[in-house]
């Protein structure tokens, strides 16, 4: 797996450990999440998956970094992924961090001919991504995990 990974000016050092830790989860998920694909689907395939992807990674951030992650999506074509010709229906994350700030977080910009996990600060990724309607946004999420959750582990 390969990552934009591109360090952003900031007040004072963040420590390594914060760093490594954060990159470890994002990567860590993506490849649980492409083993899912592969049991569920057969296949490795992210393209049409984002959402279920980012949803997974917010759970496991929240719970195993420092990090706090809001998904975002846009689609429409005026919003989400710019693939270099149009805009693409794409949902990412984008994750306050103590030291660093705001970065956005992508683990299936593969489907678009990226790298497989993107992270870039937020100001360096607004001609790739760009939010749609946040209310929206969040009322899906709110629905799904709502959903997952009246529907418990399936046997």
């Amino acid at each position: 797996m390969t990552s934009d990974l591109n360090v952003a000016p900031h007040d004072g050092p963040a420590p390594l450990d914060e760093d490594a830790q954060l990159l470890e989860v994002v990567h860590g998920v993506r490849g649980v999440y492409l083993d899912m694909l592969q049991h569920a689907l057969s296949t490795r395939n992210t393209a049409g998956s984002c959402f279920y992807a980012c949803v997974l990674l917010q759970q496991a951030l929240e719970r195993f970094s420092c990090a706090q992650p809001v998904i975002r999506g846009g689609g429409d074509g005026v919003a989400g992924y710019f693939d270099g010709t149009a805009w693409q229906g794409h949902y990412w994350l984008e994750l306050t961090t103590p030291h660093r700030g705001v970065w956005v977080v992508d683990i299936t910009a593969d489907q678009f001919g990226a790298s497989s996990v993107v992270v870039l600060p937020l100001a360096a990724s607004r001609d790739r991504y760009r939010a749609g309607d946040q209310a929206e946004t969040d009322e899906q999420v709110a629905d799904f995990l709502a959903q997952m959750k009246a529907d418990g582990p399936s046997s």
